[in-house]
């Protein structure tokens, strides 16, 4: 019987030691399945990042995305390639201001579902944070692009396909790449309740909140000047065809915080134009040209500006 029970044990090891190595538990499955769906989206990207045209970020200059956050704020995210980190500005919600295309004045935490509703998308929050708020924005993006921005590598890589935006694919693939290799140090928030450039007051429907105060900090334009113009000194002149007597002022101010200089103001006779850019440098001029959605025509002739910008009245109409 000894003899017999000794057999059975050697039989039964490596049986015992073969199922050990070939099953998984649940975990260790969940963990496979996620490695490779993680691989899966790696190669996914990479064949979007080669094959896709960019619309709005060639990784050179800064990019700014405004967006809603899941707390009723706005945020205004900030990509610098230059110094390798991002800024994200928070707008709290219930801060009131002027929207763009004229429609009145409103919390900012309506913005997103008011430009729902008026066939704008989240055109409505970028354009009344450039136009009136002079913090240049170039694109937009749903709440879930909060995940993009501050989320785990886990969170970042669905919501590049999930988010809604005017941007494109290969644009978001280029962020939440650029937002994974950063690390926390070169990762900065500023709370705009922080920065002087807001006042508590009582609102227009009687609640608690926040208004525009004075003019943007110079701390706070820095981070939205253009990397174009930096270390250059580029001057432009203003050319408004509008009836709207304060509209070259807010376009001046955004294109001081551009770090453009704004040497001149005159006025235009070409009164139904929206809005044009000309100059010799086609660098300088496409940066202005995408923040307000203008034409844009390069030519040689030599004059005292780097840039012109002309509008007329369909660009105050949605300004």
């Amino acid at each position: 019987m000894s003899a017999r029970r000794k057999t059975q044990r050697k039989r039964k090891r490596p049986v015992q030691a073969s199922r050990k190595r070939t099953l998984l538990t649940p975990r260790e499955k969940r963990g496979r399945i996620a490695k490779y769906a993680l691989l899966l989206v790696g190669v996914i990207l990479v064949f979007v990042y080669l094959t896709s045209s960019s619309n709005y970020w060639d990784s050179s200059q800064k990019l700014s995305v405004s967006y809603p956050r899941d707390d009723g704020s706005v945020g205004v995210a900030v990509f610098d390639p230059s110094l390798d980190e991002i800024s994200v500005v928070i707008i709290p919600e219930d801060t009131e201001i002027t929207t763009a295309h004229q429609l009145g004045v409103w919390k900012i935490k309506s913005l997103w579902e008011l430009g729902k509703d008026e066939k704008l998308r989240g055109t409505l929050l970028s354009e009344s944070i450039t136009n009136h708020m002079q913090m240049p924005v170039n694109a937009w993006a749903d709440n879930r692009f909060e995940s993009v921005v501050e989320g785990t590598t886990r969170d970042v890589f669905p919501a590049i396909f999930l988010t809604s935006s005017n941007l494109g694919l290969l644009d978001k693939v280029k962020v939440g790449l650029f937002a994974v290799g950063l690390k926390n140090a070169r990762f900065h928030t500023i709370n705009l309740e922080k920065t002087g450039f807001l006042e508590d007051i009582t609102l227009t429907d009687g609640t608690l909140g926040y208004t525009l105060y004075g003019s943007i900090p110079e701390e706070l334009a820095a981070v939205f000047t253009a990397n174009v113009y930096s270390n250059h000194e580029v001057t432009a002149r203003i050319i408004d065809g509008t009836s709207a007597s304060d509209i070259n002022d807010d376009v001046g101010t955004v294109l001081q915080v551009l770090g453009i200089k704004v040497a001149a103001v005159k006025d235009g006779s070409h009164e139904e134009l929206d809005c044009i850019v000309r100059g010799e440098n086609p660098q300088y001029l496409d940066v202005v040209a995408h923040l307000f959605n203008c034409s844009v025509e390069v030519t040689s002739a030599k004059t005292s500006f780097d840039i012109e910008f002309e509008f007329g009245n369909a660009f105050a109409e949605r300004f």
